[in-house]
């Protein structure tokens, strides 16, 4: 089913719009753009043919009787389309938009100077069955942290931009951010948001949700990925705003048939693009193919697609035949270090000139290095010097992937590290097991903390970034510490573990601690980080100062 958004006169009285933008709070502190996004948007609309109820700094009383006259309006229409710039607040999981007079000293003022966004929304569903609602009222508001500071313990209900709002049967609503986050009101004449909406909406030939993925890219370029635009659709058709066909070979025409077949957003998309952007931040200026690809997995349709496979091409196209990391070169090496009849002039008990031997350039040095990195191994910066610290690095490697401890290369280990790299999980979700040590840091231990450090265990499923114990054992205690435990990976590997526990050996003196610490980028099976949490105690006697150590363990 298709449903046509005509320029033509005829079908005009189908199409009706209300367009408001406040810019003029008398209470707060004026916006510069939300009258110039009306504006601009009235005039928009208007070239496809749509009728506009339009307003600018209005009152309260004003907006309501503005919004009164759309309804009533609507009798007939086919397709309702509402547009708001300004402030809006998010109140116990209700949205608000604010009127230019709106004081709100207190919650009680909420019903008499703001209109509720699901009023207008329910009033459109009762009218009309096709619904477009596009809101860039997210802006930092200064009207509700001042409501908040007179609700006491309420003031957790007044949360930052707009709650997520989910939209009924035929309704498409377009937030300028995601649901809890605060939009830019931009430097330029226009938002960002409601510049990349002139841009894109009306594109001949083009459906409406084929525009809003470019609204997003547009605006997650124009914010430096600060701003992701979010959606939440029930739309039972393919809506295009200009009918017009659009020219042969045109991104338009291109790009329709995967729009049409993919599924509407859901309500978890806005954490679905947090995790996007949070891995794309990482994984952008790694310059690791290993990196780029990792997130071509993690998110296939994701919004850096385009980007990342560009990237690899580059660094494909850019390969040096000779380089000891071509899998091609590898194996050549590989087979001439294992052959025996023919004359070494290298000594192999000499792990130095092994590694000579495989005429590493300072580009590939620097790769292995970010590999080494990326996996959790201390090799300084990759700069393609193999210092101390990078030899270091590499032992610590080899340690834990029972290799011969050298601090050196050879061919085997070069692709012990690339299949590492292959193999390893996409992101940090599924099983890990997390451990609780105390720990004394320091190289002594008089009172033989470290003889005996484990004081409790779990195995846990990670879900979205979110720690769930499937079981434990407590080696300190009886009581089920667990009862009390909270944990989180977050997408760009930030650790935060919380728990009560007990850190004495046959005797009961519990420690209520916060573990906080970063993973690495990519964590293969089997690997274990480990973080040094905050002072348990210290003790007089010895000097000691005993720590928590949390041990991260990655499972299969």
């Amino acid at each position: 089913m298709f449903f046509l958004l005509l320029p033509s006169p005829s079908f005009a009285e189908k199409r009706i719009a209300l367009v408001l933008g406040n810019s003029a709070y008398l209470h707060a502190a004026p916006l510069a753009n939300p009258t110039n996004d009306a504006q601009a948007i009235k005039t928009k609309l208007e070239s496809l043919g749509v009728k506009v109820h339009h307003g600018e700094d209005l009152s309260y009383v004003e907006m309501r009787s503005i919004v009164r006259r759309f309804i009533k309006d609507l009798d007939g229409a086919e397709i309702a389309l509402f547009f708001y710039a300004g402030h809006g607040m998010q109140v116990g999981g209700e949205n608000y938009v604010l009127p230019v007079d709106a004081r709100l000293s207190s919650e009680d003022d909420l019903e008499f100077e703001a209109i509720t966004i699901a009023s207008v929304l329910s009033a459109m569903e009762r009218k009309t069955r096709t619904n477009l609602v596009f809101l860039d009222a997210c802006r930092d508001n200064p009207l509700a942290k001042s409501m908040s500071r007179t609700m006491g313990s309420r003031s957790t209900a007044v949360g930052p931009g707009l709650a997520q709002q989910n939209a009924g049967l035929g309704t498409l609503i377009s937030f300028s951010t995601q649901p809890g986050n605060v939009a830019l009101d931009g430097a330029g004449k226009n938002s960002p948001y409601t510049a990349a909406l002139l841009k894109h909406l009306g594109t001949p030939g083009e459906g409406i949700l084929q525009s809003l993925v470019k609204v997003r890219r547009e605006v997650l370029a124009a914010t430096g990925e600060q701003q992701v635009p979010w959606d939440s659709s029930s739309l039972t058709g393919h809506v295009i705003l200009n009918s017009n066909p659009a020219a042969p070979g045109s991104e338009a025409n291109d790009e329709l048939p995967a729009l049409i077949t993919a599924p509407q957003a859901s309500p978890s998309a806005s954490r679905h693009y947090e995790e996007d952007i949070e891995l794309w931040r990482i994984v952008k200026n790694s310059g690791s193919k290993f990196a780029y690809q990792r997130y071509l997995q993690k998110f296939p349709n994701g919004l850096f697609v385009e980007e990342a496979q560009d990237r690899i091409e580059r660094q494909d196209s850019a390969v040096n035949e000779t380089s000891a990391l071509n899998g091609e070169i590898i194996a050549r090496l590989d087979n001439r270090l294992s052959q025996q009849d023919e004359p070494d002039p290298i000594p192999r008990s000499s792990p130095e000139t092994v590694e000579q031997a495989l005429r590493l350039s300072n580009t590939d040095r620097q790769k292995i290095q970010q590999a080494l990195l990326a996996i959790g191994f201390d090799v300084g910066t990759a700069d393609g010097d193999f210092g101390p610290r990078t030899r270091k690095g590499l032992r610590q490697f080899q340690i834990a992937s029972r290799l011969p401890e050298t601090g050196y290369l050879d061919a085997s280990i070069v692709k012990h590290l690339l299949d590492e790299l292959e193999k390893a999980p996409v992101g940090y979700d599924g099983p890990w097991i997390v451990e609780f040590h105390r720990y004394n840091y320091a190289k002594r231990d008089p009172g033989n903390i470290n003889v005996r450090t484990l004081l409790a265990r779990a195995n846990v499923d990670v879900r979205d970034g979110e720690m769930f114990v499937i079981k434990h054992q407590v080696f300190t205690q009886d009581r089920n510490s667990f009862q009390q435990f909270s944990g989180r990976i977050s997408p760009a590997g930030k650790v935060r573990v919380k728990t009560r526990l007990g850190a004495l050996f046959g005797k009961l003196r519990e420690y209520s601690f916060t573990v906080n610490g970063a993973m690495p980028e990519i964590v293969p099976v089997g690997r274990s980080i480990r973080i040094k949490g905050p002072k348990l105690w210290y003790w007089n006697k010895t000097g000691e100062i005993v720590h928590v150590r949390l041990d991260l363990t990655r499972g299969g």
